[in-house]
Formats: structure tokens, C-alpha cells, sequence
């Protein structure tokens, strides 16, 4: 079974709605356990929690405050990961049943043994524009056992009594760790729905902790790193022991939310969503929903914003507006309770508002990478990211790569082989293994960087700016050696770069360290590049060890095809057959100067895009020889 599993939307008028819920979350708890079987019964006189659950939705959505909720089945370790998920939503007509009869389809899946459950609820903008007092007002008289309003005013007592004690139709334990201010968020440390373990404060950096339970903690930080993915997870771990809620910023993706608690955050689309904010909307939207209260104790994770605060990347006026963005930020945070963090390679600022930061140093003590990070991509960051496609039948090459690597000296793979047969992937398959610790202990946690050497020559008009360059990078690398592995696809063309009169060219530069293996390489070249540019200088040779990459025969790329089908799926949204798969390898024999697997995946997703572009959901046999032809 694949998932995620998305059924379809239902809508209907508010009555409707209801009904459909609540008997769907009694079907859920039936079918999966979702509330356990010790909380559920209660005492006379009492309702179960998934009645009173669904009566707390029904409050929600009968009071103009919800417009849609989603009931969803996730990943504990990786709330992204979604296994089954559906949404109810208020329509003008009913699409839901009037009897309220359960949805079997969401009863009838297998869900896996590790998961956590969790309601979503997303509010009506007209309730979210309301002022915060306003709001208030509206929850009453709300049963908040399921939700956590606090960030309601410090005193709201949603079921206030006359000379008793606020209470709940729920009896929960009181959680171990500082009360989170979350609008409406369903509180998996005191919600039975939810297995998952609240972290506290052991296993937590102590130099990060630090910096934010000072009384006066500045609520501005930037925090400098060598390896982003280990700072972002060591951030994770702070806000679960402050009880805060960490939300990543980055060009690529714009905001998401990064743990288990924070999957259950409750958002609207002007926060969190498949929009990405640009950096002045990203500042304008932290800004507004803390001067607003809609945004208490949230750790905000701005990991690509250090580009824009230097004057040469952006106009004057945008300059300008930033920084007086920033500069307002300050106070409306300290109201929420929140903290901003840019991650940088370095420390450095413009002084206009350098003042008002806290400054966070590296863990690792490590020279900074920015060199590296400037004209390299780090593939190991891609694939936690899910950007790299799986890597198939190349666990041989792989090893002999990491066997290579771990000499003392000649510690340098050269991957040689015909163009189209897979030496970049075999690199993306090391970088796989790195980040699922498939690999011997030396290797775990290392950074593989891919080098772009167009970028790196491109803006060296002088003489003497690329070896400059150059002479940077390897003192970036050999001072990370530990943590480091860079990749040069078409090694080549770096052979010469920089060669002028009264110049060293790049070869002349790389040898001695490479000799010293303190450049832990991997190069990647074609037979006939090796031979013409490599093989003639034997003390450069003498620096590499081959790894021929054979190209692989037709079972094998067939095998790599079968690995590769579900990513060509769900790209074209179309349906591949295994005949498909073996007559694109079986046509795609035909080409000439061209190799294998290359040629065959290069034909996949020509003839996925054809029949998808025709509006079919299937790829045939029939597809792949008409595309063959047109082509």
C-alpha cells in the first residue's frame, strides 16, 4: 500500500457536517483505537472522550468560528509524512450523508503500528481578523479540554464556576513541561489520541538552551553553522524544552512547521501554506500575527535569509525597508513570547542593525563554509530534503567509493565511465546511505558537496582571482576534513582553469593536498577525458583511484526503471506498466552513442510527459514505440 492516502473533501451545511464527523470519529476509535480504551469511558454521568471530542467540534463549527477540520494519520518522527488524511468543510449543499452513516473508506485502509492521530482545525478569517478581546469573548464558554487557549489572555477561564475550581468533561494530567500559548492547537501532551512522548530538556544543547531563558533574552538571534540540518535539529530540541513551536523559513519552501507538536499547530493561510512568502511579507507576516496575538511562542527558523541583508543582493529602497523591518520587530515579539533565529554560515550583519541581534556561534567550532556553500550544492542536505531521486543497483560502486575514502592517503575515487551510466548517481546513492546511516561510523553525519566549477571561474576577470578562490575552498575543506566530502562531476575542466601566464593553473594548486589526502575528492570523468587530460600528468594520477563504472545491460536498467517508476508516477500523474518499462530499454537499444541506464530513463520520461500532455493516465507499451518513432 502507498500512501498518503487522500480521500476526497466532503462539504455540506453545518447540521450535516456534524453529524458526519461525529460518526466518523466514533468509526475512527472503533477501527484504530485513536482515544485509549483507560480515558475513554469516564464516570456516570459523564460522556466518552470521542463524544466529547466531537461535541468540541461541533461548538466550533456551529459558532462561525471553524470552516474546515481534517482528521489525519501521520508519521510520528516525520509529521510531513502523511498516511491518511481527510477533510470536512461548510458548503451552501450537502454532499455528506444525511443519516450520518461513517465514511468506510477511511476505516477500511491499514494504517502502520507507529502513528499519531490529530485534528486539524482551520478558522474563519472573519474570526481570525477579530481583536483578540473580541475573540476571547466568543470562546466563553467553549469546553477547552481538547484545545489549549491560553494564548487567549493569561486569565481566560473558558468554563469559569462560581466559587469552584475550572474543570473539564476530561480528567488529563497536568503536562511535565512549560505551557505552550497555541490559538485553538490540540494538545498532544494531554490528549489520549496521541502516543508520542513530549521531549524535555536532556540530550538538549545547553549553549543554545541558554540564549533564550535569560530574563532579558533578546528576542533577535543569528546563529552561525557548518552543518545546517544538525543546528535546525538541535533548534527542534530547544523549543520542545521551552515549550515553544519552531517554524523553518526557506526560499525553496517558505514556512512549515518542523516536529510532531507543531504538526498539530493550527494555522491560516496567511501564515502557513502552499504560498511562499517573499522576505519582506515573510517579516511583515511574524510582525502582524504577534502584534495581533494569533502567533505566541513560536521559534522561527529563517534559513536562507542571510542573503538578503547584504546591500549588493537587493535594490536600495527594498534594503532600506528591510532593515526598518527588522528593526520594528523586536517588541512585538517580546509581547508573543517569540524568538526570530537567522542561520548563517557566519556572524556578520549589517551594522545598521547589528545592535539589536544576539549572536549564536556554531557547536562545532569549525571553520565556516562559505565558499562551499556558495559554489557548491550539498547533496546530503537534498536528500533529507527528498530532492534526489533513489538510487538503484549501485551498492558495489558505492562501497568501493567509501573504501577508497577511508585510506590514509590516495583517498581519492576517480569515477570513470561512459556518459549516461550513472557516475552522478552513484555519488547521490553515497549521499543517500550518509543520511539513512547506511554507512561505517567515519562517514555518518558528513556533508557530500557537489562543486559547481562554472560558478567558480564565472566573475574572475584578473589574474589571480581563481586560484584566490580556489586556494579559499581548500582551506574551507581541509579545515572541515572530518565533516566534508566534495564531489567534481567533469573533473576535467578543472584541469587548466586559471592557467595563464605567470599563473599556477588548478591542477598545480590541488596536487599537494590531494597527495596529503586532505581533500577527501571524489572525481567523476569519461574514458576519453581520462585519457586525453589526466593520464598524461602521472603525478596526477598518481593522486586518484579508478572506479570503473561499467554500463549496466538491459536486466539491470530494467531493475533501475523499476525503482525509478513511482517517482516518473507521481510527477506525470500517470500509470507505468512493467511492460512499458521493459520496452522503453528494449527501443531505447537502438540509439546510438548513447548508454544505458541514461538513454532509457531519458525515453521514460519523454513518453510519461507525452501521455500525460494527451490527458491519458496510462503509459503502455503502445506509448513508449510511438514516442520512439516521433522522436
Amino acid at each position: 500500500m502507498e500512501f498518503p492516502i487522500i480521500l476526497k473533501t466532503v462539504q455540506g451545511r453545518k447540521e450535516a457536517l456534524v453529524r458526519q464527523l461525529k460518526t466518523d470519529i466514533l468509526a475512527l476509535n472503533q477501527a484504530y483505537g485513536i482515544i485509549q480504551e483507560a480515558d475513554g469511558g469516564g464516570s456516570a454521568g459523564e460522556s466518552p472522550l470521542e463524544e466529547t471530542l466531537a461535541r468540541d467540534l461541533e461548538w466550533l463549527i456551529q459558532h462561525d468560528i471553524a470552516e474546515e477540520v481534517k482528521l489525519a494519520f501521520y508519521n510520528p518522527s516525520d509529521p510531513t509524512d502523511i498516511f491518511l488524511e481527510k477533510k470536512y468543510r461548510i458548503g451552501l449543499f450537502n454532499q455528506v450523508s444525511e443519516s450520518g452513516q461513517p465514511s468506510q473508506e477511511l476505516t477500511k485502509w491499514r494504517i502502520p503500528d507507529s502513528y499519531e492521530f490529530d485534528v486539524f482545525v482551520y478558522f474563519k478569517k472573519a474570526f481570525l481578523a477579530l481583536e483578540a478581546g473580541e475573540q476571547q469573548a466568543r470562546l466563553k464558554n467553549f469546553q477547552a479540554g481538547w484545545f489549549d487557549l491560553s494564548s487567549f489572555g493569561a486569565n481566560f477561564d473558558p468554563n469559569p464556576e462560581e466559587g469552584t475550581e475550572a474543570s473539564s468533561d476530561r480528567d488529563f494530567e497536568e503536562p511535565d513541561y512549560p505551557e505552550v500559548a497555541l490559538p485553538l492547537e490540540p494538545s498532544t501532551a494531554r490528549s489520549p489520541m496521541s502516543g508520542g512522548q513530549v521531549p524535555g530538556s536532556s540530550g538538549v544543547n545547553v549553549s543554545l538552551l541558554s540564549p533564550f531563558t535569560d530574563a532579558n533574552a533578546k528576542a533577535l538571534w543569528i546563529a552561525s553553522y557548518t552543518d545546517s540540518r544538525k543546528l535546525i535539529d538541535n533548534f527542534i530540541k530547544v523549543s520542545d524544552a521551552l515549550g515553544l513551536v519552531p517554524v523553518q523559513w526557506t526560499y525553496s519552501e517558505g514556512l512549515k512547521p518542523l516536529n510532531s507538536k507543531a504538526s498539530a499547530y493550527l494555522y491560516d493561510d496567511r501564515m502557513l501554506g502552499t504560498r511562499r512568502p517573499s522576505p519582506l511579507e515573510l517579516l511583515g507576516t511574524i510582525r502582524s500575527a504577534s502584534q495581533n496575538g494569533l502567533r505566541k511562542n513560536t521559534l522561527y527558523l529563517l534559513e536562507d535569509f542571510h542573503y538578503y541583508l547584504a546591500r549588493e543582493n537587493l535594490a536600495g529602497q527594498e534594503f532600506a525597508e528591510m532593515i526598518s523591518m527588522i528593526k520594528s520587530m523586536s517588541e512585538s515579539l517580546k509581547r508573543a513570547n517569540s524568538f526570530l533565529v537567522i542561520l548563517a554560515p557566519n556572524l556578520d550583519l549589517p551594522a545598521e542593525i547589528a545592535p539589536i541581534f544576539g549572536t549564536i556561534k556554531g557547536e562545532s567550532g569549525l571553520k565556516a563554509t562559505l565558499l562551499l556553500d556558495r559554489y557548491g550544492r550539498d547533496l546530503t542536505k537534498l536528500v533529507f530534503e527528498k530532492k534526489i531521486k533513489p538510487v538503484v543497483g549501485r551498492d558495489i560502486e558505492i562501497r568501493e567509493c567509501l573504501k577508497i575514502l577511508s585510506r590514509l592517503e590516495g583517498n581519492n575515487p576517480l569515477l570513470v565511465g561512459k556518459a549516461g551510466v550513472g557516475k552522478t548517481a552513484i555519488v547521490e546513492g553515497l549521499a543517500t546511505q550518509i543520511v539513512k546511516n547506511e554507512v561505517p561510523e567515519a562517514f555518518r553525519n558528513k556533508r557530500l558537496i557537489a562543486l559547481n566549477l562554472n560558478a567558480m571561474i564565472s566573475g574572475t576577470k584578473y589574474r589571480g582571482e581563481f586560484e584566490k578562490r580556489l586556494e579559499g575552498l581548500l582551506d574551507e575543506v581541509t579545515s572541515n576534513a572530518d565533516s566534508i566530502i566534495v564531489f567534481i562531476d567533469e573533473i576535467h575542466t578543472l584541469l587548466g582553469m586559471g592557467s595563464t601566464e605567470g599563473s599556477a593553473g588548478a591542477e598545480n594548486i590541488l596536487k599537494p593536498y590531494l597527495a596529503r589526502g586532505e581533500f577527501p575528492c571524489i572525481g567523476a570523468t569519461t574514458y576519453d577525458e581520462y585519457k586525453r587530460y589526466i593520464e598524461p600528468d602521472r603525478a596526477l594520477v598518481r593522486r586518484f583511484q579508478i572506479v570503473e563504472i561499467a554500463e549496466p545491460d538491459a536486466k539491470q536498467t530494467v531493475h533501475i526503471l523499476m525503482g525509478l517508476k513511482t517517482i516518473y508516477e507521481t510527477h506525470h500523474r500517470v500509470k507505468i506498466s512493467n511492460e512499458a518499462l521493459s520496452k522503453c530499454v528494449e527501443v531505447s537499444a537502438n540509439v546510438a552513442n548513447q548508454y544505458f541506464p541514461g538513454k532509457a530513463i531519458k525515453l521514460l520520461d519523454s513518453v510519461c510527459a507525452s501521455v500525460s500532455f494527451a490527458g491519458k493516465e496510462a503509459v503502455t507499451s503502445e506509448s513508449v514505440v510511438s514516442e520512439f518513432r516521433r522522436v
